[in-house]
């Protein structure tokens, strides 16, 4: 997984702790006195044992926190704390927090499966989007954790880094852990979103991760993976191009380019669509919901298929809400009238 990680080693403590936990502790001064003269607590994350220890009030934790997993509080917009990727999202924040609540409790956990996947900004299904648990390894002879919110087993980790501060598994290693629980289109746009330039990837080049999952034991993941892996293309930048296009080549219609380069003459500069194929001079845009809600996307989308229009080109357009059965016939439609023969 390209980017800047830390090794971590597996008995190293939660790296936010004297970060987070510190700003709890008012006898050490830290928080404010309001002017009603009621203690205000910095924003973070602590345990409430720590709390009480230090002379917070039941009372005041209660007013003052939320829950985030049996024994930790989290006090304030704790977004502002710490680093995070320009793409993060509410998933992505609210695994951050939980991985960081029970990281406080439990220094040996390790993020794993979809809870690092969503940290790492890995495609995943909507049923493995959980904000709302949070998924832990403790590692071979570790801790047993038992919270509603909380998924943990003692399964070893190969190699624990630091992502943004927060001690997860490797990216290959998690890729697998959730490659899993996938099916084939699944598996295929996971290993997309890696090659591509989705949630600022490309995240691996192809030759490592395909020598990564050569090296995989038989089992469902590795069948899973290598199934998908002939399929998977770089450049990808939305797991929706990758649905249409495997939709595509299982109509029996040839692959589509992936976003090639495309000089068009009457703006003087290349462009590249979604999907394309050159030789016929057809190309498809998905267009996302944000297509048609930003003035200025807009503006440029349609500057953009007036140029591949002048330049001879056929744009097929497609939405979240067509029907497969109406775009894949106007797409083979559009490659017979340039030449196509099935």
């Amino acid at each position: 997984m390209q980017g800047t990680t830390q090794v971590l080693s597996t008995g190293s403590g939660n790296p936010w702790r004297p970060l987070l936990e510190r700003p709890y502790l008012p006898n050490m001064g830290h928080g404010e006195n309001t002017t009603s003269g009621l203690w205000k607590p910095a924003t973070g994350i602590a345990t409430t044992g720590s709390l009480l220890n230090n002379g917070v009030t039941r009372w005041t934790i209660d007013a003052n926190s939320r829950q985030l997993v049996h024994g930790v509080r989290a006090f304030g917009d704790i977004r502002s704390i710490g680093s995070a990727p320009r793409w993060a999202d509410d998933l992505w924040f609210k695994q951050r927090e939980l991985l960081s609540a029970v990281q406080s409790k439990y220094p040996e956990a390790t993020g794993v499966g979809p809870t690092a996947g969503a940290l790492y900004g890995m495609v995943l299904p909507y049923r493995l989007q959980r904000e709302e648990l949070v998924f832990v390894s403790t590692g071979r002879g570790g801790r047993q954790i038992r919270m509603k919110n909380v998924r943990s087993n003692r399964k070893p980790i190969d190699k624990r880094v630091l992502w943004f501060d927060l001690p997860v598994a490797s990216g290959l290693e998690v890729m697998a852990q959730i490659a899993a629980e996938l099916n084939f289109r699944e598996a295929v746009q996971l290993l997309d979103g890696l090659l591509g330039t989705w949630n600022g990837g490309p995240k691996v080049d192809h030759a490592k991760l395909k020598s990564f999952i050569r090296e995989l034991p038989q089992s469902r993941t590795y069948r899973t993976l290598r199934k998908a892996l002939p399929l998977a293309r770089p450049g990808v930048q939305s797991p929706r191009e990758t649905s249409l296009r495997l939709e595509i080549i299982h109509a029996g219609m040839p692959e589509p380019a992936v976003n090639p380069r495309v000089y068009l003459p009457s703006i003087g500069d290349c462009r590249k669509p979604d999907l394309a194929w050159e030789e016929y001079k057809v190309c498809c845009e998905y267009e996302g919901i944000h297509h048609m809600t930003d003035a200025d996307q807009w503006s440029t989308d349609i500057r953009r298929y007036r140029a591949f229009e002048a330049a001879g080109w056929t744009v097929i357009r497609v939405t979240k809400s067509m029907p497969p059965a109406e775009y894949l016939a106007v797409i083979r439609d559009a490659l017979r009238a340039r030449g196509w023969k099935p």
